[in-house]
C-alpha cells in the first residue's frame, strides 16, 4: 500500500505482541498488555523523551498508545518510519520506507533494538481513557500500561 502523505511504501504488520511474547525474552508479565513492557522499554531507549510523559492522561477512541520512531542505519542514514500503536490486547506496526526499502526488514531490526535488553526498563504509568465507547456514554473504559519498577501495569482485557 503506498502512503498519501510521503508516496513511499506502507507495511501494516498486526500480531506484533504475539512476535515479541514468543520470542521467549519477556519477563513475566502476570496478564499484563505485552504494551506495558514495550513503553517502559521504549522510554529507556528514548531517554524519557517518548512524546508523552512517564505518568500520563491520555483520551483518545480506541484507548490505544502510538509512538513514532523515525529508523536510521548504523551510518546514520534514514531509513524510514515506524508506528507502533498499542492497545492492551495487541500491538500494531505501521512502516513507511523510501521505495527500495524492505519494510520487514526495517521493522524486524527495531524490534531486535527493542528486544536486546528486555529487563532494562524504565518506571512509567499510562492511561489511557477510551472517548468512544461501544455503550454510548461520555467516556469508556480507562486502560493502563507501564511498569511500577516491580509488576507490570493492566490487564489484556479489551472491553
Amino acid at each position: 500500500m503506498i502512503d498519501d502523505k510521503s508516496g513511499w511504501p506502507r507495511l501494516l504488520e498486526e500480531g506484533i505482541a504475539e512476535f515479541i511474547e514468543q520470542s521467549g525474552r519477556l519477563p513475566a508479565l502476570h496478564g499484563a498488555p505485552v504494551a506495558s513492557w514495550l513503553l517502559s522499554r521504549l522510554f529507556v531507549m528514548s531517554k524519557g523523551n517518548l512524546g508523552i510523559d512517564e505518568k500520563e492522561l491520555l483520551y483518545n477512541d480506541g484507548g490505544c498508545v502510538w509512538t513514532d520512531w523515525e529508523v536510521f542505519s548504523q551510518s546514520f542514514n534514514p531509513r524510514g518510519f515506524v508506528r507502533l500503536i498499542c492497545h492492551v490486547h495487541r500491538i500494531d506496526a505501521e512502516v513507511r520506507v523510501p521505495a527500495g526499502i524492505d519494510a520487514k526488514v526495517v521493522l524486524g531490526a527495531f524490534l531486535e533494538a527493542v528486544m536486546a535488553e528486555p529487563e532494562d526498563l524504565r518506571k512509567c504509568r499510562v492511561s489511557v481513557i477510551d472517548t468512544d465507547p461501544p455503550n454510548g456514554g461520555r467516556f469508556g473504559k480507562k486502560y493502563v500500561f507501564g511498569w511500577d519498577g516491580k509488576r507490570f501495569l493492566g490487564s489484556r482485557v479489551y472491553e
